[in-house]
C-alpha cells in the first residue's frame, strides 16, 4: 500500500489564512462603510488617502497631547471596559493623557475596532486604530494582532485578565509610538 505525501497541516493553514483575511477585511471595510452614512459622512470618509502628518519637532510633554478614546467597536462591552480601564491605569506612564469625558477637548480622537477569531493555537485578536484630528479628518491608521487563550464558541469568551492587560499595554505602546514619532 502506497500513500501519497501530503503536508499534515495544509488544510488547517489555508483555513487560518482565510479566517485572518476575512477578519482583516471586516475590520477594514465594514466600519469605514458605516462611518460614511449620515450627514457627517464627508468628515469621516475613508475613501481618500490621508496624507501622513509631519513628525513632531520633539517629543511632546507628558500632558502635551490629549487623546479622546471613543467607545470601542466589535468587542463585548465588559471586555472593552476592562481594556479601557487598564489603558487609563497605564496612561500615567505614557507621553500623552486621556480625556476623561467625550465632551472634553482633545488633540486627537481615537477609534479602535476589534475582531476575534478562534484558531487551533488560541484566539487571535485583530485590531485597527484610527486616529482623527479634532475636526474629524482621518490622520493615521495603525494595526495590531494579539494571541489570547483558546475559546470554545465565542472567541471573546477566552479573553482573560492577562490578555486584557497585555492588549491594553500594546494599544498604549502603539499610541505612544505614534505620538512620539520622530523624523528619523
Amino acid at each position: 500500500m502506497t500513500a501519497s505525501f501530503r503536508p499534515p497541516n495544509r488544510r488547517r493553514a489555508l483555513g487560518l489564512m482565510l479566517a485572518h483575511g476575512a477578519a482583516w477585511a471586516a475590520a477594514a471595510v465594514l466600519p469605514a462603510a458605516l462611518m460614511t452614512v449620515g450627514p457627517a459622512a464627508s468628515a469621516l470618509d475613508f475613501s481618500g488617502a490621508a496624507a501622513p502628518l509631519p513628525p513632531h519637532p520633539s517629543s511632546p510633554a507628558a500632558d502635551g497631547v490629549r487623546l479622546l478614546v471613543l467607545p470601542f467597536e466589535g468587542i463585548p462591552t465588559t471586555t472593552g471596559d476592562a481594556i479601557y480601564r487598564e489603558m487609563r491605569r497605564k496612561a500615567s506612564k505614557r507621553k500623552y493623557s486621556l480625556a476623561m469625558q467625550l465632551s472634553d477637548p482633545a488633540s486627537f480622537r481615537v477609534l479602535i475596532y476589534f475582531s476575534a477569531v478562534t484558531t487551533g493555537s488560541g484566539t487571535t485578536i485583530l485590531y485597527r486604530i484610527d486616529i482623527f484630528d479634532p475636526a474629524g479628518r482621518p490622520v493615521t491608521r495603525l494595526f495590531g494582532e494579539e494571541l489570547g487563550p483558546t475559546a470554545t464558541g465565542d472567541p471573546w469568551s477566552g479573553v482573560d485578565k492577562k490578555t486584557v492587560e497585555h492588549l491594553a499595554g500594546r494599544l498604549g505602546e502603539q499610541l505612544q509610538a505614534w505620538v512620539t514619532r520622530s523624523s528619523d
